[in-house]
């Protein structure tokens, strides 16, 4: 598949294993390969998709050499029922990624006549599966009835064998819907965005969304039966920026399998704007993809705005008229990779130390720039007394001048802390059963060894050896 143009062509290997791909417009490529028994393949011998060598094609060119060693592969299969685990769904796609990477092309299938549905070509390891089907809760119930990609069970593919009985009982969708009104309550605002928000996390975090019509009216559909926020807010995406300010519902709203919760409308004040960019404060680059939040002096964060930036690294904020903090969430930390440190406008890691940027009805406060320090890491193992690698350990970063950090330590005992700018840090692990200890196998914060981080490189070789508590 080429760059922006989509371009794709295949081709069948011949007896000694050779291909050729003809007439490619110039263009980058990334190349996979599927074979039956095998596992499904990138080049250049990754499995993931966006691990995948990009292939350049130039024109009276030939890019030649691009090989493949294929492993064996393993499948899945299962059914896909209605929320009484035996009536069949027909034709509902079933999607199987990898569980470490939520955005990777994943696998695909469609159910039968009797619901069931069979995977191949898939490498080992673990994934996740969800279902997409009309009418029903869509890609967001897992198997063994968990919501959320957060909460989804692994399920652990071994080939060559097969991974069955990975079945998913589907739940009727409800929908939410209403009018966005000026607050005159009769002046209909088209094209904002309705959010719906589950109030209990059982969903793990999971949004649903939908634009008002030319009337005004909306309707957000695909929730499973339960209790949402709603809100309501200016679509960035517009041309036409707006005056009107965004405003949560005044309730939670009950939503009911197969239902919808009609006359949920809103009816919006004006304001002002603010106005900025988000840089590299190293390159002076525009960052793309930044979430921002914006925060009364008092601390609690305005919930309608939250915008993210463009590819140029600008943004706008749309907000009654008063006085506000500005700066990015630790959300932005998870969507860049933990690349760079949260920040308060004007050059403040701490909330309090943040200048308040006025807005003022139907004015633009502009300029309100942001300049992000990209972000170091501590990493290292947990082990036990013995040398057994402990998982699960709390492990964090702290300074008296630094924003700090933490993590979890993974199966393998080892863990990375991220996040962390340029400094001296006191580090600290905690586990259940364990005593807690500070870097390096000290008792006491003032005797810890500090660990120098250099961002935005890797500090490594942090480790520790716990000892069982005493009962």
């Amino acid at each position: 598949m080429a760059g922006a143009h989509y371009w794709s062509a295949s081709a069948t290997t011949a007896s000694d294993g050779g291909y050729a791909l003809f007439g490619l417009p110039s263009d980058d490529y990334v190349v996979r390969v599927i074979a039956t028994g095998y596992a499904r393949e990138y080049y250049d011998n990754v499995t993931a998709s966006h691990e995948a060598k990009i292939v350049q094609v130039a024109a009276l060119h030939e890019a030649s050499g691009i090989d493949f060693k294929l492993t064996e592969g393993g499948s899945m299969s299962g059914h896909v029922y209605q929320s009484d685990g035996v009536t069949p769904v027909v034709g509902a796609e079933v999607f199987i990624r990898p569980s470490k990477y939520y955005r990777d092309q994943g696998f695909w299938a469609k159910t039968d006549a009797d619901g069931s549905y069979t995977v191949e070509n898939l490498y080992l390891g673990e994934y996740k599966v969800t279902v997409r089907a009309e009418g029903y809760v869509d890609q967001l119930k897992f198997y063994r009835d968990q919501y959320g990609w957060d909460n989804a069970l692994n399920v652990v593919v071994t080939p060559p064998d097969g991974t069955s009985g990975i079945d998913i009982n589907l739940d009727r969708a409800g929908s939410i819907s209403g009018f966005v009104y000026a607050s005159d309550g009769m002046t209909p605002l088209p094209n904002f965005v309705v959010c719906v928000s589950d109030t209990t996390g059982r969903l793990g975090g999971a949004q649903f969304f939908g634009n008002t019509n030319s009337d005004g009216s909306y309707t957000v559909k695909g929730m499973p039966p339960g209790t949402y926020a709603v809100d309501t807010k200016w679509n960035i995406h517009d041309d036409t920026p707006s005056w009107y300010v965004g405003e949560v519902y005044d309730a939670n709203v009950v939503v009911s399998a197969g239902n919808d919760t009609p006359n949920i409308d809103f009816a919006l004040d004006e304001g002002g704007w603010i106005t900025g960019h988000v840089f590299d404060e190293e390159t002076g680059e525009p960052l793309e993809g930044i979430d921002l939040n914006e925060c009364l002096p008092v601390g609690d964060c305005v919930s309608v705005s939250w915008p993210r930036t463009s590819y140029d690294g600008s943004y706008r904020f749309v907000l009654k008229p008063g006085e506000y903090l500005v700066g990015t969430g630790r959300e932005s930390q998870h969507l860049l990779g933990y690349k760079y440190v949260p920040e308060w406008y004007d050059n403040a890691y701490d909330m309090s130390d943040a200048t308040l940027v006025s807005v003022a009805l139907h004015h633009e406060t502009s300029g309100v720039d942001l300049y992000l320090a990209k972000s170091g890491s501590i990493s290292g193992y947990i082990y036990s007394e013995d040398g057994a690698l402990i998982s699960n350990a709390s492990v964090y970063a702290f300074s008296d001048v630094y924003p700090g950090n933490g993590a979890n330590s993974q199966a393998d005992g080892s863990y990375e802390i991220e996040g962390l700018l340029s400094g001296d840090y006191v580090v600290q692990v905690a586990v259940s059963g364990y005593v807690s200890e500070y870097y390096d196998d000290v008792a006491d914060s003032g005797l810890a060894t500090k660990v120098t981080v250099n961002a935005p490189d890797n500090t490594p070789g942090v480790d520790f050896r716990v000892s069982r508590a005493s009962r």
